[in-house]
């Protein structure tokens, strides 16, 4: 047996420890609503400034001993900026002042580890974990500052993947029979988010970054 196979076995039985062990566990699950800040950051010529995007997703907690839980999420995020520039219309003779607002959405899978404080009424809890997030689309509007015409074109540079690290806080509480809670969450890409296409040359490297606020219930 080589060592794929060993590693396919090894893998395969922490799956199913895990499996076995989260299924006996107290589960709740939890659908978050966010609005968030986010923004480009890296090596860029370009300034970039804060867009308002949202964010939805539903998790699965497992209660574990002394207080610490597990959640992963499957959450559908829009992310992106807003940066100021020159772009050349057909319909101009010179390059126009834009302002283009990049939109990328993806399905992020986040694995959260947390600890929850207790309490009778407000439950307060700190989170943190890896994320993985699948690119879904990219887009850039280009909008021309003092009126005029405009467009929206597909973003092939944005590569397909991205990953990086969620940070967060929330506090829980009852509402009538229903429990709620309201947080803030920051998500820090690590991954290089563009790529060189057509044999062009690349002189920037970026990454997601955003942080939000966001409302759930749980059931």
């Amino acid at each position: 047996m080589n060592r794929r196979h060993y590693i396919g076995l090894a893998t395969a039985l922490l799956f199913s420890l895990l499996t076995t062990y989260l299924s006996a566990a107290q589960m709740q699950t939890q659908i978050l609503l966010g609005l968030n800040r986010t923004t480009l950051t890296g090596e860029s010529d370009s300034d970039f400034s804060p867009a308002t995007r949202f964010s939805a997703s539903i998790g699965l907690g497992f209660a574990l001993s002394g207080g610490f839980f597990i959640q992963p999420e499957v959450t559908y995020s829009v992310k992106g900026a807003s940066v100021e520039g020159l772009v050349d219309f057909p319909e101009t003779e010179e390059p126009v002042p834009v302002l283009a607002r990049s939109t990328i959405t993806y399905f992020e899978f986040p694995l959260l580890l947390g600890y929850n404080f207790g309490g009778e009424s407000i439950r307060p809890r700190i989170f943190a974990g890896p994320y993985l997030a699948r690119k879904l689309n990219s887009k850039i509007n280009y909008e021309a500052s003092e009126g005029g015409p405009s467009f929206t074109d597909t973003d092939e540079s944005v590569v397909n993947w991205d990953h990086g690290f969620i940070l967060g806080a929330a506090v829980h509480f009852p509402l009538g029979e229903e429990e709620f809670a309201f947080g803030v969450r920051a998500s820090i890409g690590l991954a290089d988010l563009t790529e060189a296409i057509e044999g062009e040359e690349l002189n920037q490297s970026l990454s997601n970054q955003s942080i939000g606020l966001y409302g759930a219930i749980l059931f």
